[in-house]
């Protein structure tokens, strides 16, 4: 007999608006069921963040089913952080478990320089300068969707 388990890819980490969103991969035995209703527990710097019950596909050949988490960007300070990821099956699948830790550095730096630029509120106010080069740009789009609507009236 086999022993069939889960495996935890290893993640990917990007910063988008307020949120850290930290994607990673499950791999899957094949099984005889085509979904597997798995409990997946989130750690972050060994607190307790967050649990769910995704219903995970089972592949024959192995495809990595993607799960995505944010973390509030607010919440972090600098330094290196920790991510636990606990698996756990659930009914007929109660035996099969797996577990990751990850490790990443985050740098708040470049976070707070771009706080500190204003925007303004109202258009009025403000002045635009537009360069040659991106008055030739405009043009050219506007060429081009002036000649897709030419052509869209012309296949009807």
């Amino acid at each position: 007999m086999t022993v069939k388990k889960m495996v935890i890819t290893e993640p990917t980490l990007r910063v988008q608006t307020d949120n850290l969103v930290f994607l990673f991969g499950l791999k899957m035995p094949p099984f005889k069921e085509s979904f597997v209703r798995v409990k997946v527990e989130i750690f972050f710097d060994g607190k307790f963040e967050k649990s769910f019950y995704p219903l995970v596909p089972c592949s024959v050949n192995g495809t990595v089913h993607s799960i995505k988490f944010e973390i509030n960007i607010k919440k972090l300070s600098n330094g290196p952080h920790s991510i636990r990821v606990t698996i756990c099956g659930l009914g007929n699948f109660k035996g099969i478990s797996c577990a990751k830790d990850f490790k990443f550095y985050y740098d708040a730096g470049k976070r707070k320089l771009v706080e500190k630029i204003e925007t303004t509120k109202s258009q009025k106010e403000t002045i635009t300068v537009v360069t040659d080069e991106a008055k030739k740009i405009f043009n050219e789009l506007k060429k081009r969707q002036q000649e897709e609507i030419f052509w869209q009236r012309e296949k009807y």
